[in-house]
C-alpha cells in the first residue's frame, strides 16, 4: 500500500512555481531590458548584495555635512547624517524602522515614514530588473518606467535617452512631488551608480548629495539605534540694553504685551522701570 501511495505521488506533475512578487507588464520590458543593461547587466546586479557610501551632503540653509549610508538588496538600510553638529541616524530593517534624531532621541517610524522606506527599498533592491527581490508592479511610462511598490509610494523613473540610466525618479506622495535627480554615473565593480543627486520637493531644491565613495563594506546591524540624549549647550544670545543713571534697562515682553522697560539691579533681579524715568534719561546714554 505505501509503495502504491509512492508511485502515485511521483506520478504526478510537479507545481508551478509562484508567480515573481513584482508584476511586470509586458510593454515595460523593453524599457527595463535597456535600464538592466546599461547599469552593468542582470547577472551583476543579482550578484550585487549590499552598498556603503560616504560623502558630503547639503541640506538648503545649513552648512555643509557629511553622511554615510548602507543599503541591502533585501531592502534594508542605515542612514546617518551629520550636520551643523546634529548628528542623526536612520534605520530600516525591511518591516520596521527608527530615527535618532538630532537631541539623541529614539523613536519608531509610522505612517509616512514607513511608506518612504518601502518606496527607497523598492529602487536599491533593483526589483524593477529583478522581480523575484521585493513585491510591487511595474508599468510603462513616457520616458521610462512607472514603479509601484507594495504599501510604497508610486515612482516615475524617467531614463537618459543615451545612457538608458535613470535620470530622474519623481516620487507622488500625495499631493507633493519629490524629485531626486541623479547624474555623475560611475562603475564599481562592473556595476554602475549615481555619484551625485539632487532632491526638490514641490520643484524647490532642498538637498544634494555627492558620493566620495561607493564600495561594498558591510552594514551595521539593523536594529534600533541607541538613545545618546544631548546636554543642553549654553548659546550666547545679544540682548540690548540701555544704560542709565539710575542702572541697566532690559526691554522684556510679558505674555503677549508690549515690550516694557525693566531695571536690572546689582542683585540680578528685575524691576520695572517707571516710564518717566525712563523718558528722563533717554539721552543720558547711548542705546547697546
Amino acid at each position: 500500500m505505501i509503495a502504491i501511495a509512492i508511485a502515485c505521488s511521483c506520478g504526478r506533475n510537479p507545481s508551478p512555481p509562484p508567480p515573481p512578487p513584482t508584476v511586470i507588464d509586458p510593454a515595460a520590458v523593453p524599457m527595463l531590458d535597456r535600464w538592466a543593461d546599461a547599469v552593468g547587466g542582470r547577472d551583476r546586479l543579482a550578484a550585487l548584495t549590499n552598498v556603503h557610501e560616504i560623502g558630503l551632503v547639503d541640506h538648503v540653509g545649513f552648512p555643509q555635512g557629511r553622511y554615510e549610508l548602507w543599503w541591502t538588496t533585501a531592502g534594508q538600510r542605515v542612514y546617518h547624517d551629520v550636520t551643523a553638529g546634529f548628528d542623526v541616524t536612520a534605520v530600516f530593517d525591511g518591516t520596521r524602522g527608527w530615527v535618532r534624531d538630532g537631541a539623541g532621541n529614539v523613536r519608531e517610524l509610522h505612517g509616512d515614514e514607513l511608506v518612504f522606506e518601502r518606496t527607497f527599498s523598492f529602487w536599491t533592491s533593483f526589483s524593477a530588473l529583478l522581480p523575484y527581490r521585493l513585491p510591487g508592479e511595474v508599468r510603462p511610462s513616457p520616458q521610462g518606467v512607472l514603479l509601484l511598490p507594495k504599501d510604497g509610494n508610486a515612482t516615475r523613473v524617467e531614463l537618459d535617452d543615451t545612457t538608458s540610466r535613470p535620470r530622474r525618479y519623481v516620487v507622488s506622495d500625495g499631493d507633493v512631488m519629490i524629485t531626486d535627480t541623479v547624474d555623475d554615473w560611475r562603475a564599481v565593480d562592473g556595476v554602475w551608480f549615481a555619484f551625485h543627486s539632487t532632491r526638490s520637493t514641490a520643484d524647490v531644491p532642498s538637498s544634494a548629495w555627492h558620493a566620495q565613495t561607493i564600495d561594498h563594506a558591510p552594514p551595521p546591524p539593523f536594529v534600533a539605534p541607541i538613545a545618546r540624549p544631548v546636554p543642553p549647550v549654553a548659546v550666547p544670545v545679544r540682548v540690548p540694553i540701555e544704560v542709565t543713571e539710575n542702572g541697566v534697562l532690559v526691554p522684556v515682553r510679558v505674555d503677549d504685551g508690549p515690550p516694557r522697560p525693566f531695571l536690572l539691579d546689582h542683585r540680578g533681579a528685575l524691576l520695572v522701570a517707571a516710564p518717566r524715568s525712563r523718558r528722563r534719561s533717554a539721552h543720558d546714554a547711548p542705546h547697546r
